[in-house]
């Protein structure tokens, strides 16, 4: 049970540490939220926020649990399945942003333009 709390708060603490350095990378190359004009008025708040922040609990949760819980085989699989539905996740957003870079110029997806 100790071991758990403090893999715990390793995790927190590389969170916390990699927080700052993710979201300016976010910034920088400006892989942020965009909301649909027509849904709910009270999600229009959230333009502008970066997206993908994700990777830093899935990243340092791996980290931490692969770095220092090697010796239980049990581990292997809840890693695999966070690194996959971070991955999934990952991969939405990066097409999330894309496919909106695509239709702000003025291209269209599948079509000779």
């Amino acid at each position: 049970m100790v071991k758990l709390l403090i893999f715990t708060l390793g995790s927190f603490v590389v969170s916390f540490a990699l927080a700052p350095l993710l979201i300016k990378l976010l910034y920088k190359f400006q892989i942020r939220e965009e909301i649909r004009r027509s849904g709910p008025p009270t999600h229009l708040v959230k333009q502008g926020t970066p997206t993908m922040a994700g990777l830093i609990i899935v990243l340092s949760v791996a980290f931490i649990s692969l770095t220092f819980n090697l010796s239980r085989s049990e581990t292997y699989l809840p890693i695999f399945a966070l690194l996959t539905a971070g991955a999934l996740g990952a991969i939405e957003d990066l097409y999330k942003i894309y496919y909106k870079s695509l239709i702000r110029s003025g291209k269209e997806l599948g079509g000779a333009g």
